[in-house]
């Protein structure tokens, strides 16, 4: 587990790189992340699938959940089909995957951390060293996303190496 993250509900949310999710000595599949309810069970309603590992997890003033990591798709709970997702995906508050927030385009590499605004956008920091095809310094290891998932260009990065946690005041 690289990221837990408390919700107002008691509940709380778990990444990483596990693939199964073991509780009072039951087994379930649930790759990369998952919601633990106040009782201490596995959520089986929110299931969504990564297709990679998760590294940071955090949610807004409105709730919205942010993960970040090395995955490229999520499909949505109980959904047959995924949703392209390069390295960041958000869900709403009822845990339902955010389809207008699309990252279909995204970082080259893993994404390590991330700081939503409360506005909708997020700033997302790692390894990266391009954005979809724009390999300037202003996309290396740190970008500022808006509220629909595109990149902000107005956001220029400063950042001269792998950015490993961004903290926001």
């Amino acid at each position: 587990v690289k990221a837990i993250q408390p919700m107002s509900d008691g509940s709380y949310l778990a990444g990483g790189s596990f693939l199964t999710v073991t509780i009072d000595g039951q087994t379930t599949s649930q790759p990369y992340l998952c919601r633990i309810l106040a009782d201490g069970t596995l959520d089986s309603v929110f299931r969504p699938v990564l297709d990679g590992f998760v590294e940071d997890i955090e949610v807004d003033s409105a709730g919205r959940i942010y993960v970040a990591g090395g995955f490229n798709r999520v499909t949505p709970t109980g959904s047959p089909s995924f949703v392209p997702c390069v390295r960041v995906c958000r869900f709403n508050p009822d845990y339902s995957l955010d389809t207008t927030f699309n990252t279909a385009i995204g970082p080259n590499t893993s994404v390590l951390t991330l700081a939503p605004v409360g506005d909708g956008s997020v700033f997302i920091g790692g390894h990266f060293t391009a954005f979809g095809t724009i390999t300037s310094s202003a996309v290396r290891y740190m970008v500022r996303l808006k509220n629909d998932g595109s990149r902000d260009t107005s956001f220029v990065s400063r950042a001269d190496g792998v950015v490993r946690k961004i903290v926001r005041r």
